[in-house]
């Protein structure tokens, strides 16, 4: 049990350093074929010798030791420290609820508006304009508005 789950895992034995670890493992019904879940899959490809060779030269530019001090997550600090700010009779605050999710972005379609709005009038053969000019439609856009307040983060302590 982990979590409040029952998992299946895989003892083994480390010998060398004293350990016993866990490796946890799927249960049959949560195996898939991915072909049928994403039906336009490629199959088996065969990388080229150069691009075998640039990924290694990419992995070896990448590579360093591992310092595990490097790397630094405040989590349990954060929850010691509401521990003991409770123990000592501090009153403590709730977190703010979290901002709601908002309407995804198709990010290539973004891309796609992007680069035609910056397209050069001799790769168009017509006039650079904004989506808000007149050239672009005979008059000036105005802003929608919906009620809502524009797509932004949130500042801090806001």
């Amino acid at each position: 049990m982990m979590r409040g789950r029952e998992y299946l895992v895989a003892l083994k034995a480390e010998e060398a350093e004293g350990l016993l670890t866990f490796h946890t493992l799927h249960w049959a019904d949560e195996l898939r074929d991915p072909h049928a879940e994403v039906p336009d899959l490629p199959g088996q490809v065969q990388a080229t010798a150069a691009k075998v060779k640039m990924a290694m030269q990419l992995i070896d530019a990448l590579a360093m030791e591992w310092e595990p001090e490097a790397f630094h997550g405040s989590f349990r600090e954060k929850v010691e420290a509401l521990v003991k700010a409770k123990a000592s009779g501090e009153m403590v605050e709730k977190a703010e609820p979290a901002a709601e999710p908002t309407g995804a972005v198709d990010l290539m379609e973004a891309l796609r508006a992007s680069v035609e709005r910056a397209r050069s009038p001799k790769d168009t053969g017509a006039k650079a304009t904004s989506p808000g000019s007149r050239a672009a439609g005979g008059r000036r856009r105005r802003p929608r508005r919906s009620g809502r307040a524009p797509h932004r983060r949130p500042r801090a302590g806001s």
